[in-house]
């Protein structure tokens, strides 16, 4: 499935508000990304319709197997690019954090993966020329 970066941040939103107890509230997302509530509601639909979360009118929002599964591969990846860009590039964490969602949520799935393996090949590079 091709999600939108709008999408993806969504998921991104909800993964990391949710990680404590399994569900987040409309609210919380609103706060979270700093945006209205009634688009918060208009995506949150969408997301239901790609069976990526559970929302019933006026309560939590959970995400389904599948949502899981997406929102965790996303979340593995901006922490990667997340802690690259702080150690290759000294961002501070505000903005290494903004970098590494902008890259995750707005290059391809094949750029992203491109990105995701040079860093990793680089990084065992790195640890394996480690003198000791």
């Amino acid at each position: 499935m091709m999600l939108s970066a709008t999408k993806k941040k969504y998921l991104l939103a909800i993964y990391e508000l949710c990680k404590d107890n399994g569900e987040v509230r409309s609210k919380d997302i609103a706060e979270n990304l700093d945006v209205k509530r009634s688009t918060v509601s208009k995506i949150l639909k969408e997301l239901s319709e790609n069976g990526l979360i559970n929302k019933e009118s006026y309560s939590s929002v959970h995400l389904t197997n599948y949502g899981i599964k997406i929102s965790n591969k996303l979340f593995t990846e901006y922490l990667l690019l997340y802690h690259y860009y702080m150690n290759e590039y000294n961002m501070s964490n505000e903005i290494a954090r903004q970098e590494a969602i902008t890259s995750v949520c707005e290059f391809s799935e094949l750029g992203i993966e491109i990105i995701t393996d040079y860093i990793i090949k680089n990084n065992v590079k790195k640890q394996n020329s480690v003198q000791y």
